[in-house]
């Protein structure tokens, strides 16, 4: 998803393009130097910190298109989707990091295995961002609390903003199919 991801950077300014050459850069040499670091959860630290802040960064870029789209068209549609895809990426990336740091931060048991773990933050993620939350993982600790309740807003001012933008693009077509 990071490297399909460079194509919302083609026309944006050098310093945003900077960033995303030096992003994209660590995304990829990451993973690469994983036989390089004998402490996988400090590996873990840094690659959940540096793609944290990647999809960060991509989803500030489809956000700001989506408000200010120039033309209507299946982009804007696609950038939505992605845009939440982005926004369940960036926290379960944050909430690995937090995990990893502290394993008591939820109530979920700490595997060995690396994708598992992934798999339920990705999981308690999209239940929490989309407010169904089920309460089968939960935050035990003060700031993943308060993390989960601020995701809960993001997720609900996305979902807002983005029946916003649909609305006004589709609004003015079917005013004016009713006025012929």
């Amino acid at each position: 998803m990071g490297i399909t991801s460079v194509g919302v950077f083609s026309e944006k300014s050098k310093r945003a393009r900077i960033i995303k050459n030096i992003l994209l850069f660590a995304v990829i040499a990451l993973p690469a130097s994983v036989q390089l670091f004998q402490d996988k959860i400090l590996f873990l630290l840094i690659v959940s910190c540096v793609y944290t802040i990647f999809f960060a960064f991509i989803f500030y870029q489809i956000f700001f298109f989506l408000i200010n789209p120039v033309v209507f068209s299946t982009d804007v549609l696609s950038a939505a989707g992605c845009g939440f895809l982005l926004l369940i990426e960036v926290f379960a990336f944050l909430f690995q990091f937090l995990f990893y740091k502290n394993p008591e931060c939820l109530n979920i048991e700490l595997t060995q295995n690396a994708s598992v773990n992934f798999t339920n933050l990705v999981y308690f993620v999209t239940v929490s961002l989309t407010t169904i939350g089920f309460g089968d993982i939960a935050p035990t600790a003060h700031y993943t609390k308060l993390i989960t309740a601020l995701m809960g807003l993001i997720g609900t001012f996305y979902t807002v903003v983005l029946t916003g933008i649909l609305i006004s693009n589709f609004a003015p077509n079917l005013i004016k199919n009713k006025k012929e």
